[in-house]
């Protein structure tokens, strides 16, 4: 039980030195639920292990371990309302 703890936090470790963050400003959020519907539909972007949206600035990161199709990421997004997300240089 023990050894297969260990091969589990050796796992994690790796993904987490393979993770990239990708930062950009969503425009239109101004509550808890634009923040939590945001982060749900990002989370489900092939690629995207965890979206953080500060709601009050529209500062966005993004935590990603391959790449992101930036155009699909970005019409989710929109597509759920008023919500407008420039592209990442």
């Amino acid at each position: 039980m023990r050894h297969r703890v260990r091969e589990l936090s050796c796992s994690l470790i790796y993904l987490s030195m393979d993770t990239q963050t990708t930062t950009l400003r969503i425009q239109g959020t101004h509550c808890e639920s634009c923040k939590a519907l945001i982060e749900e539909v990002a989370s489900e972007i092939p690629g995207v292990v965890r979206c953080t949206v500060n709601f009050q600035t529209g500062a966005t990161t993004v935590e990603h371990n391959a790449p992101v199709d930036w155009q699909q990421f970005t019409q989710a997004i929109e597509a759920l309302g008023n919500y407008r997300v420039p592209l990442p240089a």
